[in-house]
């Protein structure tokens, strides 16, 4: 998502940043919440989109909480729960005792958790209590990755924030579960058109020369992380264009790990290495 910290270059989403602008707009404005699922093959942008609704919501005095789903914890009860409600556990003060029990012990990771529909509805009541001093965005990164127990939470949540000046967006690849159970229409996030593409390339890459340019614009296939990882495996000579280019663009690590994760079940990606 984040490059170093800095939110990285936005090209072109103009129909999927008008619907994240009009959430927030909504929750400042109207005081009533929405759900916006973002759903996408692996290095499409999904996670710069949330990048970027994240610095526009915090622009707009929201108060931001997030989780990101990992595989090695998609077995953890309430872990992704915990990554986006631990900082505001200190409110749960005005929740009733046991809505407060609830929410503690799924956070704590006690003995006995409680359901998820007693900890959805003390998580909906600790929102209740945040969003009166600031409307909230909830970022949901990776999905398809998050644990069952807080999924069933965050579905809990998106039905039934209407209410409540609260957005809540979460990113997903086409065949993640919350793409099916999710009643929010989802955002179909796909590669960029082959202009988008060029101009992406080149504002990340300005001295690439027209041969290595053309060759990671065909592999790439408009996907924006390959377009900006291809380039970076390139010695200098390549991308100045005074050395041949390989019969195969490498990969490196960031690419060669999320398209074996994906492969052979998916094809995407970088067309010489479907």
């Amino acid at each position: 998502m984040a490059d170093g910290g800095r939110v990285p270059v936005l090209v072109g989403r103009q129909r999927e940043t008008e619907l994240l602008t009009a959430a927030l707009v909504q929750a400042v404005d109207g005081a009533s919440g929405s759900t916006v699922l973002l759903r996408g093959e692996a290095g499409v942008g999904k996670s710069t989109l949330l990048a970027w609704v994240e610095r526009a919501a915090r622009e707009r005095g929201f108060t931001v909480l997030r989780a990101v789903g990992t595989e090695a914890e998609t077995d953890l009860a309430f872990g992704a729960l915990h990554q986006a409600f631990w900082l505001l556990i200190q409110r749960s003060g005005a929740l009733s005792a046991h809505q407060r029990e609830a929410l503690e012990s799924a956070l704590d990771g006690r003995s006995g958790t409680p359901s998820g529909f007693a900890v959805g509805a003390a998580t909906l009541a600790l929102l209740g209590e945040t969003v009166r001093t600031a409307p909230l965005l909830l970022l949901l990164d990776d999905l398809h990755w998050i644990d069952t127990s807080s999924a069933t939470v965050f579905a809990f949540l998106h039905r039934r924030c209407a209410e409540l000046p609260v957005v809540i967006v979460g990113a997903t690849r086409p065949d993640g579960p919350a793409a099916q159970a999710w009643s929010a229409e989802a955002v179909d996030v796909r590669a960029l058109p082959q202009t988008d593409a060029a101009l992406l390339l080149g504002t990340r890459y300005p001295e690439l020369a027209a041969p290595a340019r053309d060759r990671v614009l065909a592999e790439a296939a408009g996907n924006p992380l390959a377009l900006v990882e291809l380039p970076r495996q390139l010695a200098a000579a390549q991308q100045r264009g005074t050395a041949p280019l390989p019969e195969r663009l490498p990969l490196g690590r960031k690419l060669e790990r999320m398209f074996t994760e994906l492969l052979p079940v998916h094809r995407v990606g970088p067309a010489a290495h479907r």
